[in-house]
């Protein structure tokens, strides 16, 4: 018989609904044996180009619930014969209209894809290679959700409107890898916008691994490396226990998508960022951090301390360049006009030092050089000044003035130049009793004309009165 006749033969046997009829119960029957999940398939045909198709193709988890719905599944004749023979190596799969409805039951330590896959496996006591195994997988139009019931408040996953491209696909108990050359949805959120991500992925419990990826999201576009180690094999107090490296690579973050309702121009511009990062959740280190946009220019490094934790977060950064374009205040409400001007009139604010942030307080040891002036500036600024939900109203500031050009920050054409050291200290705790002391030495002024040098002065306000 020719090859042609015993094709012809075939799609014969496939149209007849009968042999779809024993072959799809040989099939379900036995998924269901081994599962002791319901499983159905509505119906199956052969095409002309020598794939084979289910449609409908619906699994139950084991509490009756819909675990994976196909509404097409195209496979080749050999990859169907190895699956009727408990082997999973396939060659290439495509499918459309996929729901994957993965859900953690109460009291389990499994989800329930993993049981399902686990009563899969043929008992015997050779470890295959790849359990399951394809060298193409396509999907479009599909959704995938994730639930986990055994938390208080449901953790849950929703993506929809999925494509994906994949090669080299293995799954082996716990653990897979692939490399997704496409793949595209939308996480539903209020404003959710299409991503696009590309990259390998091997994961197995307790250990992700991406050594390349890019995520794209409208204006954000994200490039570098991932990997997440856990204490023991698992991801169980992922704040804690998961060490965590991450490498960002020469990346577009739109900041407008981040931090919506803040200052408008601050985030107008995309920002350019790279960075590497390293620790848990609750003991994070930022590294070589570069971050810029027109209106910015940050380099240095962030730490953050238990920033997932009831308590209060802390956190420190060490400034090496910031500049700040006097532009970002122009949407501050709370500025009058005449202020805005004199922030305009600065033009860029740079800087560079210490800043910490530390139970009620924040820390600080700042220098600045600027066209306007120089100064540094060192102490302790009580979190209560800048937030009504902090109590501590207190402040201790030493701030040194070699140079300060008074036309730039008056906004009027003095032509006076200032330098100055001045020591505030004040208790703003109570609105009735406010005590605030100031001294000033080593202070001069000078022009063009005359110059005033030595002068000291302080002063102090109590009991609503003012003394200097």
């Amino acid at each position: 018989m020719s090859f042609l006749s015993l094709f012809l033969v075939v799609i014969c046997l496939f149209s007849f609904p009968g042999f779809q009829t024993k072959l799809v119960q040989s099939f379900t029957n036995d998924l269901k044996n081994r599962t002791g999940q319901e499983v159905l398939i509505d119906k199956v045909s052969f095409n002309w180009s020598g794939r084979l198709k289910f449609s409908n193709f619906l699994v139950f988890d084991h509490h009756n619930d819909t675990l994976l719905f196909v509404k097409d599944i195209s496979t080749s004749i050999e990859d169907f014969r190895k699956l009727n023979n408990n082997d999973f190596n396939f060659d290439r799969i495509e499918t459309s209209t996929v729901l994957l409805n993965i859900k953690k039951y109460p009291k389990e330590v499994s989800n329930s894809l993993n049981v399902f896959l686990k009563k899969l496996k043929k008992p015997n006591n050779k470890k295959r290679v790849a359990f399951f195994k394809s060298s193409k997988i396509t999907v479009s139009k599909s959704r995938f959700q994730y639930v986990d019931l055994n938390k208080a408040r449901a953790n849950n996953i929703n993506i929809k409107d999925i494509k994906l491209y994949a090669k080299n696909f293995k799954y082996q108990l716990n653990s897979f890898n692939v490399d997704l050359k496409m793949l595209k949805g939308v996480v539903e959120s209020s404003k959710s916008k299409q991503f696009e991500f590309i990259g390998n992925v091997n994961y197995s419990p307790g250990t992700l691994i991406l050594p390349f990826f890019d995520l794209i999201n409208d204006k954000t576009q994200v490039k570098g490396s991932l990997s997440l180690l856990g204490k023991n094999n698992s991801f169980q107090d992922f704040n804690n226990n998961v060490k965590i490296a991450l490498s960002i690579d020469n990346s577009i973050l739109d900041a407008n998508a981040l931090f919506p309702n803040k200052i408008k121009n601050l985030h107008k511009k995309p920002y350019e960022i790279s960075l590497t990062a390293s620790g848990s959740l609750n003991n994070l280190s930022f590294q070589n951090i570069l971050l810029q946009n027109e209106m910015l220019f940050f380099s240095g490094d962030f730490n953050f301390l238990h920033f997932f934790e009831e308590q209060k977060a802390d956190w420190s950064t060490i400034i090496d360049d910031l500049r700040l374009s006097s532009k970002i205040f122009e949407d501050l409400e709370i500025l009058s006009n005449s202020k805005k001007q004199i922030l305009k009139n600065l033009g860029l604010l740079q800087m560079s030092g210490k800043l910490f942030s530390q139970g009620d307080s924040f820390n600080m040891a700042l220098v600045s050089s600027n066209t306007w002036g120089d100064f540094s500036l060192a102490g302790v600024l009580g979190k209560g000044l800048i937030s009504t939900k902090e109590l501590n109203r207190k402040v201790d500031l030493a701030l040194k003035i070699n140079k300060l050009l008074l036309d730039s920050v008056m906004g009027q054409k003095t032509q006076i130049t200032l330098a100055s050291s001045l020591l505030f200290t004040g208790d703003f705790q109570r609105n009735d009793s406010i005590i605030a002391s100031w001294k000033g030495t080593k202070t001069k002024l000078s022009s063009t004309k005359e110059v005033w040098d030595n002068i000291e002065f302080e002063g102090l306000y109590s009991n609503k009165q003012l003394r200097n």
